[in-house]
């Protein structure tokens, strides 16, 4: 069983409660394709907890993981579900993480993304009573 990390509290110690920081033995885990070590890490953990889905953007790593009938979303398709239930602000979302080193999809396809979400806020109804 993979056991809570150590590395994992290291990096933001403040982390909510639910939120439970794992590793996984990477080199039981022999993927076809080659990919990086935190992909690997997280198939090799998929794997144990026998996962149903897996939060990844890594193509190869997504793959690999699809080869095992576990099912991946991208990050972005989370981003995105979460600003059409009003969660979060998109367009800031999408800013701050053009601050960080988050690989980002090609730029067209965060460009679409932000195309609907503003066709989605256009069309939503607008509020009949605005607070003065």
């Amino acid at each position: 069983m993979p056991k809570d990390s150590a590395a994992g509290k290291k990096l933001d110690p403040s982390r909510p409660a639910w939120l439970k920081v794992r590793t996984a033995d990477a080199s039981l885990f022999i993927p076809i394709k080659k990919i990086g070590d935190g992909e690997r890490e997280a198939l090799a953990l998929a794997l144990e907890l026998k996962a149903d889905v897996v939060l990844i953007d890594d193509k190869d790593a997504a793959a690999e993981l699809q080869r095992h009938s576990i099912l991946t979303i991208p990050t972005f398709a989370i981003l995105e579900r979460a600003a059409a239930r009003n969660l979060i602000d998109l367009p800031k979302t999408v800013d701050a993480m053009r601050r960080t080193s988050f690989r980002l999809p090609p730029e067209e396809v965060v460009e679409a993304m932000l195309k609907r979400d503003r066709q989605r806020k256009e069309s939503e109804p607008r509020d009949q009573n605005p607070e003065v």
